[in-house]
């Protein structure tokens, strides 16, 4: 608020349609495919592969068919990994597990209960605010999902994911064109520099699983050993179409392991100096969630994250380019935020989770039979 009035008279145009736009009308209320809690491991991940989905609802047998939570790539790679702390030893009995068998696994370990608390779904209504979805999806440990809520019914009608709000400031290409704040940083300023946790291709994709684990990424750059060259791109959600038949293939070196999924992908990257019109540009039509920042021969500097983009936006001053927000603007926004923030609140499902979208291809994030996000 003290920001906005030192800034000026006027708002920005992008700010205002932060301030403005409810989340509904971004998110189509539709109808959601479900999974239920006695659904096996392998059921899930073979079902988000052919959905092209990295989460899906979950909901209580008949007759009651409640509303359960939501699983996703994270939380089930989280249990694997913990499940089967010897990154070479045999996963195969991982996949036949029932999700209900793994949230009692679930009580007996105190590393997975505090990992699967700060994944709890973040519930809001339809008519949240723009603005305060950014604000809590640009926090670095909340969830990267939120479940929407019917404001009539209180069913859940949909999830909101990272991409959903990128596929927004996409539209917004004009408002941003006039952000001075925007159209001057660059990728150097935006990204998590290196050292970053990171994969070889020697190394296999149960070790990288580990390793991505460790670090609290959900993605991480494969490079050379020797030079630091950028060669692929690894993410919890290459573990979609796992099963019992195929877990021996998670001791393959992991290029071999995606190739045999088909799901490696050159991985996309920009210069240090790239601007972030075009880093936004080159996420939404490569539809990754990381960029990687090189240069020289490929050399990885960094990676740019859907979060770092969000979280930008989310706490950055974007002032007109003659001025910006007015004392009453502020206070307005600052008043919208606040009571907005009573239906903004936290649900603990068992098994609820959430993640930042694959790096291979968000795809949708979740099941439904209407349009992906």
């Amino acid at each position: 608020q003290q920001q906005r009035n030192a800034m000026g008279s006027s708002e920005s145009a992008l700010r205002k349609h932060m301030r403005e736009t409810p989340i509904g009308s971004l998110v189509e209320e539709c109808e959601l495919e479900y999974g239920t809690l006695d659904e096996t491991v392998e059921c899930v991940l073979m079902r988000m592969e052919r959905l092209r989905v990295h989460a899906l609802p979950l909901v209580e047998e008949a007759p009651t068919y409640k509303d359960f939570g939501v699983v996703d790539v994270v939380e089930l790679a989280a249990y694997l990994v913990r499940l089967f702390p010897d990154s070479e030893g045999n996963t195969a009995h991982f996949f036949g597990l029932s999700l209900r068998e793994l949230m009692e696994r679930r009580k007996e370990d105190d590393e997975l209960n505090e990992l699967m608390g700060t994944h709890v779904a973040v519930v809001v209504r339809p008519e949240e605010t723009l603005e305060r979805v950014f604000a809590i999806m640009g926090q670095y440990d909340k969830p990267k999902r939120i479940v929407l809520l019917n404001s009539h019914t209180g069913n859940l009608c949909n999830i909101v994911t990272q991409w959903t709000l990128v596929q927004w400031l996409h539209s917004q290409r004009e408002a941003i064109s006039h952000e001075r704040a925007l159209k001057s940083t660059t990728a150097a300023q935006l990204m998590t520099a290196m050292p970053l946790a990171h994969a070889t291709k020697q190394m296999s994709a149960q070790n990288a699983l580990h390793l991505l684990y460790r670090s609290g990424k959900t993605a991480c750059p494969v490079l050379a050993p020797a030079t630091g060259r950028l060669i692929g791109s690894f993410s919890l959600s290459d573990l979609r179409g796992m099963s019992l038949r195929n877990a021996a293939t998670l001791q393959l070196p992991i290029l071999d392991y995606m190739a045999t999924f088909e799901h490696f992908r050159a991985p996309v990257s920009v210069g240090l100096e790239t601007k972030f019109e075009q880093i936004l540009e080159s996420m939404h039509s490569a539809h990754v969630s990381h960029v990687y920042v090189v240069e020289g021969d490929n050399i990885c500097r960094g990676v740019i994250s859907l979060t770092d983009i969000i979280s930008f936006l989310a706490h950055t001053p974007t002032p007109a380019s003659s001025s910006s927000s007015s004392s009453s603007s502020s206070s307005s926004s600052s008043s919208s935020s606040s009571s907005s923030s009573s239906s903004a609140t936290a649900a603990s499902p068992p098994s609820s989770s959430s993640s930042s979208p694959s790096s291979s291809a968000p795809d949708s994030d979740t099941a439904s039979s209407g349009p992906a996000q």
